[in-house]
């Protein structure tokens, strides 16, 4: 037979029973062999209650074991032994893991208190204690753990809902399981309505779950909101698991229509408040506005609900490549059987021509050269009709050709420009456009290339001046289309033309350089730039001349105090000359004059008598300088002044 233990506290979640047994040789087991039987609920405090008092005077209890099962090691020791009060025990041994355990004793009687009791905890616990001078006393503790059911699971159709059921369609039955697993004893289920209890069907199962099922009849309008419960319940030591469900009920839309400018036509690209209203349905209906079978998105769009009418208006900016599709308003309730209605309209979009240029068909892009015919196609589409079509040229207009027999002869028809005997001039970028009353279309340029064989670019030099033993770069280039070319340079005299070897000459793209060395009169001719590309060589070669220094000096008057010189120019090179003469002291290389002649005749005066003089004459031009002629002469005395016509050269360095 049952019965509560005495002195124990109500406000625990434990519930205590005292079980009366008939103990035979159990040695040490007093208390007439009383079992106390508690329940704890899992993962909440238990306490295990043990008697400590005595009635003996001056007598306490000083030591406290538990022990568990048949196990024989103290689980758990609480020792007041020595001079202290039983209140200032102290833990000297606990084996429950996580320090769960506390002995409490500012309780009648004291308790070893289990926190957070798992189904592991369930045993026979015995309290032993200790007196000092009464017998030790056993005390047996029986823990059941309760574990509560895990919250039950409603489903609806075979899959579980949380908070809320629906939408469902007014008129329809609605049947619903209420399940739940876990829990030890096995629990109860009950529906509860709006807090009333229901019958119910409980149903038999074999996995170890509870179940029980709900028929309703059909949902009128008055179900609406309807809050529905799931109770599990295996004790009254805890609350109850519970789950419930509110009932949503939704009806279809009667009505939808558009309003507003999307009656009319728009322009391409401007903005229009669009407008659709429908009432009817519950809860409102959603709207949807589409252009065909593709859904409008990323627009404004605001719903206002007031009842069972509802709105929608969405900012809308119409393209060109949707005229002629179906603007639609769609109420919908997706969730109730026929719950779709459509307004629609044709969209009317006026928009600019919009222009695309291509080269014609049976053209290659890659194969146009000059003499040949190409010709363009401009492709409109515009709302509405176009009336004009421009073309142009690198921006500038294109007009029919007034003349027959030219090249790069113009003939415009339609929506087609046609260009016969093409020259390279005709090469770059063309487009078209159209124009209609909402404005003009302009095409992406369409870049023809007209290839040709190279040809000498022009600005450039044709003629060098340079001087013996001086290397002088020089320069072709040209222009050609494919820019892929090969060069060939040529040396041409008086007397011979050479073929000038390839690694002589350094080439980048469209130009080649080749270092130009004279070092006699022959040397100086014509250099010979010869351009090929995959199209052909180009007619005309690109010619350049080198330009000589001063040569065939003579002293022609040499006295005491003057010095006269007469040369012969070099070739110039095609560039205007002057020419210098700077006499020096020939010692020290003093600076005594320095003269600048359009001609290369020199005559110096007022010279000192008996000086050795070192006269340097050279030419120059905006390119440079020439190798300079040095002569060394000497200033005679009075007695031996002489004038002569013939007088041979005085050279150090003439050429």
């Amino acid at each position: 037979m049952k019965q509560s233990a005495p002195g124990l506290p109500r406000r625990s979640l434990a519930v205590l029973h005292v079980l009366v047994i008939s103990v035979i040789g159990v040695g040490g087991i007093t208390d007439n062999g009383f079992v106390i039987e508690v329940e704890g609920v899992a993962g909440h405090s238990v306490d295990l209650p043990c008697d400590t008092s005595t009635i003996s005077a001056g007598d306490q209890a000083v030591l406290v074991l538990w022990y568990k099962d048949d196990d024989g090691t103290p689980l758990y020791n609480f020792d007041a032994r020595g001079e202290r009060s039983f209140s200032e025990g102290s833990v000297e041994q606990d084996r429950f893991r996580g320090g769960r355990a506390q002995f409490v004793t500012n309780r009648d009687p004291p308790a070893l208190r289990l926190h957070a009791v798992t189904a592991a905890d369930e045993a026979l616990y015995r309290c032993r204690v200790d007196f000092r001078s009464s017998p030790t006393r056993n005390q047996r503790v029986n823990l059941t753990v309760i574990i509560p059911p895990n919250p039950p699971e409603i489903l609806h159709r075979g899959r579980q809902v949380i908070g809320r059921i629906g939408p469902l369609e007014e008129g329809a039955p609605l049947h619903l399981t209420c399940q739940s697993d876990g829990g030890t004893p096995t629990p109860r289920l009950a529906w509860m309505w709006d807090g009333r209890e229901v019958n119910a069907s409980a149903v038999p199962s074999s996995d170890g779950r509870v179940y029980c099922e709900l028929h309703l009849p059909p949902l009128i309008r008055d179900n609406l909101h309807a809050r529905l419960t799931c109770i599990a319940s295996n004790t009254n030591a805890s609350k109850p698991a519970t789950s419930d469900v509110e009932l949503d009920i939704y009806f279809r839309p009667l009505s939808v229509e558009m309003l507003g400018s999307s009656l009319n036509s728009m322009s391409s690209e401007q903005s229009y408040d669009l407008l659709c209203r429908t009432y009817g349905s519950r809860p409102p209906a959603n709207i949807t506005w589409w252009i065909g079978s593709r859904r409008l998105t990323g627009h404004k769009h605001a719903a206002v609900s007031r009842g069972n009418v509802s709105s929608s208006s969405v900012s809308f900016r119409p393209s060109a490549s949707q005229h002629g599709l179906p603007l639609v308003c769609r109420a919908e309730n997706d969730l109730v059987s026929n719950g779709i209605i459509e307004d629609r309209r044709t969209l009317n979009v006026r928009y600019a021509p919009q222009v695309n240029l291509r080269l014609g068909n049976a053209l290659d892009p890659n194969k146009i050269q000059e003499g040949a015919d190409a010709y363009f196609d401009c492709e409109i589409q515009a709302n509405p009709k176009i009336y004009s079509v421009k073309w142009n040229h690198k921006g500038m207009p294109v007009e029919p050709s007034s003349q027959l027999g030219v090249s790069d002869m113009v003939t415009i028809s339609d929506r087609s420009l046609v260009i016969r005997n093409l020259s390279r001039r005709a090469s770059g970028p063309y487009s078209c456009s159209a124009s209609n009353p909402e404005g003009e279309g302009v095409s992406r340029p369409v870049h023809l290339s007209v290839r040709y064989a190279p040809v000498c670019r022009p600005g450039q030099p044709r003629r060098y001046g340079v001087t013996r033993s001086q290397p002088t770069p020089v320069t072709c280039q040209v222009d050609a289309d494919p820019p892929q070319v090969t060069f060939a340079w040529r040396f041409n005299t008086s007397l011979e033309t050479l073929d000038l070897t390839n690694s002589a000459a350094t080439s980048d793209g469209l130009a080649s350089t080749i270092s130009f060395l004279p070092r006699a009169d022959q040397d100086y001719g014509q250099m010979i730039c010869m351009a090929t590309n995959s199209i052909g060589r180009m007619v005309r070669p690109v010619c350049s001349t080198p330009s000589g220094a001063l040569h065939d000096c003579l002293v022609l008057n040499q006295s005491s105090e003057s010095l006269s010189v007469r040369c012969k120019a070099g070739f110039d090179g095609g560039l205007a000359q002057r020419f210098v003469a700077e006499l020096r002291e020939a010692a020290g290389r003093r600076l005594l004059r320095n003269l600048t002649q359009a001609k290369p005749d020199f005559s110096v005066r007022h010279l000192p008598a008996g000086l050795r003089l070192r006269l340097e004459l050279y030419a120059e031009n905006d390119r440079g300088r020439s190798e300079p002629v040095t002569i060394d002469g000497l200033t005679l005395q009075a007695a031996e002044k002489r004038v002569s016509n013939d007088a041979p050269p005085i050279c150090r360095r003439c050429p």
